[in-house]
């Protein structure tokens, strides 16, 4: 029976995360076209960068924003 729960707060939190993801990836999206990025990346993606281009801030400021009309 403890397994069966398990399995099942595992799916949900799959379920949550791809949702999360998706938010973000629209985001990225955007802030890439207005910006006119021509590549983003994730930090695990990219082992070095210059601090001055991180848009880290920026995405979750905007995510938050979504999140605050919801």
């Amino acid at each position: 029976m403890v397994a069966a729960y398990e399995n099942e707060v595992q799916k949900k939190a799959a379920e949550l995360r791809a949702g999360v993801l998706k938010e973000i990836k629209n985001i990225l999206d955007t802030v890439g076209t207005e910006e006119k990025y021509v590549l983003i990346l994730s930090t695990e993606n990219a082992p070095y960068f210059q601090k001055t281009i991180d848009i880290s801030d920026k995405v979750i400021m905007r995510y938050n924003e979504l999140q605050g009309t919801k």
